[in-house]
């Protein structure tokens, strides 16, 4: 995880514009202190990642809580969150404009879960059927997005924030299959902000191929450190790699022998 946030904020780096404030929080601050002078480092305890799995012991309720700890220290800012599976393909700043004209962002629009052949969608869709909670609702229009990239605009990022912890949690409170709850809660409260857009255009989230993005870093950093490479040749490195050869997914069929 820590190689990919190296190569994360490397790529981020190489477009040379924007200037902005990276924080990264993480329970093991060691595995950062060649990044110290780059990004804000907030060493998270054993007993605050206890606390933030709340009331329902959710591992992903971590992530909400994180995001919301660095909002309260900015909260005149845009928020814009990355998991560490992700590559800036383009310069930031064409997301940075999307924020400014007032809008969400999420990774990529996934489904419309009502409407997906999935079985696992269609007991989601069972499971949540009629949930109301304060101004949110599910429905046959619920959509799901990808929460690996997310943006709120500045000065709406603790009510939104704050809203989706509470909606996770009532949504943790029904009988459904709790793995995609926040990734639901945070698609339903950014959506109800007004115009969400997303980022699939800018990052690329590899979840679905680890494996070989990892093998890449893992070359990446080896050939850096072999070669003493400062920051700057590091970057030009970076621009050197196309990235549309190695795909954000890859599946491998069974076969039956």
């Amino acid at each position: 995880m820590y190689a990919q946030i190296y190569f994360a904020l490397r790529s981020a780096q190489s477009w040379r514009e924007g200037n902005y404030n990276v924080t990264v929080l993480t329970d093991r601050p060691e595995f950062m202190a060649s990044l110290k002078e780059e990004v804000d480092i907030i060493h998270l305890s054993s007993e605050t990642l206890v606390e933030w799995r709340g009331k329902h012991d959710f591992l992903w309720c971590i992530k909400m809580k994180a995001i919301e700890h660095v909002a309260k220290i900015h909260p005149e800012d845009h928020i814009l969150y990355f998991d560490s599976d992700i590559v800036v393909a383009k310069s930031l700043d064409m997301l940075i404009s999307r924020l400014d004209s007032g809008s969400s962002i999420m990774h990529i629009k996934e489904k419309i879960i009502a409407s997906s052949s999935s079985s696992k969608d269609k007991k989601l869709s069972k499971a949540l059927s009629g949930f109301e909670f304060s101004k949110y609702r599910f429905d046959d229009a619920s959509e799901m997005y990808n929460a690996g990239v997310m943006g709120i605009p500045a000065g709406k990022s603790i009510q939104v924030l704050s809203d989706a912890i509470d909606l996770c949690d009532a949504l943790c409170d029904t009988e459904a299959d709790k793995t995609y709850l926040e990734q639901l809660a945070f698609s339903i409260a950014l959506k109800a902000t007004g115009k969400l857009l997303t980022a699939e255009d800018v990052i690329i989230h590899y979840w679905g191929n680890k494996d070989n993005w990892n093998n890449l870093i893992e070359k990446y950093l080896l050939e850096s450190k072999f070669k003493q490479l400062e920051k700057e040749a590091e970057l030009e490195m970076m621009r050197d790699i196309n990235f549309s050869k190695t795909p954000y997914y890859y599946r491998i069929q069974a076969t039956n022998r």
